[in-house]
């Protein structure tokens, strides 16, 4: 059972004294779901589409019926992100990783997506993406120890017949979900030390112990801190408490002796906020959805 969340730092006051903005370690789930909510309540006003996100999950099983790996997945406005990919050691070099590829393909294709994307490490598998048609979009040079992170995207992809030996499954197990992850952070680890991976939450409150009403996710891994979720409710803007949420958030990685943050945005979002505190856009997916694109930003710290 996880432990419950910690206070950090305290509550503290926004500039108008109304409402409070708490750091707190380990955040819950119920937390990311509330800042979740106020972000999916902007983006359909933004866009007039309604969706929440979807997981899906590309399965490699055995002849008892184990999870031994796959891809886990999310598709939300007409692309599918492949967020985690892992085989064991006994399944690579097999086809295999192709074959869980080619199902996350035929799954997207099935629903409407124009493409599919992800994101790598340069100990991981680039040019296994490559070689199935991915593209590299962007790249954060000397993201730990010498290795890049890239993202790539694929755009040509094709449906086909169902393949009996994988197992697309939609709305997936979390079970599944903490297998795959278990495994990809063991051959990193092996591959580029330990991720010291963390997670990070902002919760902002109308007032003291009240409802979550937006904040900010992030997980710091490798010295770099993601931004995951950031959404403020509309009687919170304009007052500086996002502003107030990303320099505590960057506060916390200088703390840690981290060497970033990386974040992406929609096009109807918030992308001139993140380059007036100086980040900058390494890679944009157009029509994401239709009409808008989808940034990749990024904000590395002197040494």
């Amino acid at each position: 059972m996880p432990s419950a969340p910690r206070l950090v730092d305290g509550a503290a006051r926004d500039q108008s004294g109304a409402m409070h903005i708490e750091h707190i370690d380990a955040p819950s789930p119920a937390i990311r779901a509330a800042i979740s909510a106020a972000i999916d309540v902007y983006n359909d006003s933004r866009t007039g589409r309604p969706e929440p996100a979807e997981r899906v999950a590309v399965l490699l099983r055995g002849p008892d019926g184990a999870t031994l790996g796959g891809a886990w997945c999310a598709l939300y406005y007409d692309w599918l992100h492949v967020d985690l990919l892992h085989l064991p050691e006994a399944a690579r070099g097999q086809g295999f990783g192709t074959r869980v590829m080619r199902a996350v393909e035929r799954a997207a294709v099935r629903r409407g997506c124009r493409g599919v994307w992800l994101d790598t490490a340069t100990f991981q598998a680039p040019g296994f993406y490559r070689g199935l048609g991915f593209t590299p979009i962007g790249a954060i040079a000397d993201y730990q120890q010498g290795h890049d992170r890239m993202w790539l995207l694929k755009r040509d992809i094709v449906d086909g017949p169902d393949d009996p030996g994988v197992h697309v499954v939609w709305e997936p197990d979390d079970a599944d979900h903490a297998l795959i992850l278990d495994q990809l952070v063991a051959f990193n680890a092996q591959q580029a030390g330990p991720s010291e991976s963390r997670l990070f939450g902002l919760a902002v409150r109308d007032v003291t112990e009240g409802p979550v009403i937006g904040g900010l996710w992030g997980r710091m891994s490798r010295q770099w801190l993601c931004v995951d979720l950031l959404a403020l409710p509309e009687q919170a803007r304009g007052r500086r408490i996002g502003t107030e949420l990303m320099e505590r958030a960057e506060a916390m990685v200088r703390r840690h002796g981290g060497r970033g943050v990386w974040l992406d945005t929609f096009s109807f979002q918030a992308r001139p906020f993140y380059e007036k505190r100086g980040y900058r856009v390494f890679g944009e997916i157009p029509d994401y959805p239709a009409p808008h694109s989808r940034f990749l930003l990024a904000k590395r710290f002197a040494a």
